[in-house]
């Protein structure tokens, strides 16, 4: 970890790994080695001035990833959904060279804007490209907002597959004396074509409003109600709709109450389908739970049903 000047810093890291698959041999043994490496680039002035005007604060990063086939972790180094983030194929080898740039502004407190860009590439056989922005508002005694939008594109030459995938997300909410409107929105649009015509793929807009009470700090009460539906892909970028379903939802929490604690969650939700062979499908679940814990928590008794 190097900073040669300030708000300027430069982090790395590299690994050898070294795996013999018959240890009994010195035949084959100059593959054995693999190696990993992370390079970062992260340029963070704490404030931004111009002719002594404050302008906000701004984060650059450029990170380069390179790994060999023959490299092994010895544990996970990749985060959570690494596959879903770069739309990687199941089969696919270890090795990669990635490339990500990611910058945030913040013109002014609880308010920023963010983007990513980067490009993941397997050998000859695999290659990905992922764009992203995000816009977050969380002051007090304004609307409280944040949105995401992403895009995968990949083209995999082992079973010469294309594909396009578009997903978003975004809540919103602001309180009113001792209520809480809340709206939150999340869709996907992902299409997959084969060179020999075949296709898969699907779309989903999922939406749902609600309200949260609070009667005092110890009473809360919340009810949404949402609809989404689902679309298959019918290649030549056609959709079909395929289902929708609306969810109501509807909770009541009594929080340390002296020594008692309680919650009731209801869920109603019907779903239709176009397909008339396949059956609607209702579901309700209801839950409660009760917890009692008198004398200082000498007794902590618990109900779940």
């Amino acid at each position: 970890d190097v900073t040669p000047v300030r708000a300027v810093s430069l982090r790395g890291e590299m690994a050898v790994s070294s795996l013999d698959q018959n240890t009994y041999s010195a035949i084959d043994d100059g593959d054995n080695q693999g190696i990993a490496q992370n390079w970062l680039l992260a340029i963070e002035p704490e404030k931004l001035r111009l002719f002594g005007a404050d302008l906000g604060k701004l984060s650059l990063t450029g990170k380069i990833r390179s790994i060999q086939n023959r490299f092994r972790d010895i544990d996970r180094t990749n985060v959570v959904e690494y596959n879903r983030r770069w739309d990687l194929p199941a089969n696919s080898q270890r090795g990669e060279q990635v490339r990500e740039f990611a910058g945030s502004y913040e013109p002014f407190r609880d308010f920023s804007l963010g983007g990513e860009f980067g490009s993941i590439k397997k050998g000859d056989y695999f290659k990905s490209n992922r764009w992203q922005f995000r816009n977050q508002l969380s002051r007090a005694k304004l609307p409280v907002y944040n949105y995401t939008i992403e895009r995968i594109r990949k083209d995999s030459r082992l079973d010469g597959r294309s594909g396009d995938w578009l997903r978003q997300r975004g809540n919103a909410s602001y309180r009113l004396w001792k209520f809480k409107p809340v709206f939150n929105y999340e869709g996907e649009i992902k299409k997959e074509n084969w060179t020999d015509s075949l296709h898969t793929g699907f779309k989903f807009d999922d939406y749902t409003a609600g309200v949260e009470a609070n009667a005092g700090s110890k009473l809360t009460a919340f009810a949404k109600l949402s609809q989404r539906r689902d679309d298959e892909y019918l290649g030549n970028d056609r959709f079909q709709s395929k289902s929708t379903a609306v969810t109501q939802n509807y909770a009541l929490r009594l929080q340390q109450l002296k020594a008692f604690s309680a919650s009731m969650e209801l869920t109603h939700r019907e779903r239709t389908f176009r397909d008339v062979k396949i059956g609607n499908k209702r579901t309700d679940l209801a839950e409660i739970q009760m917890r009692w814990t008198p004398w200082k928590r000498a007794v902590n008794a618990n109900m779940n049903y």
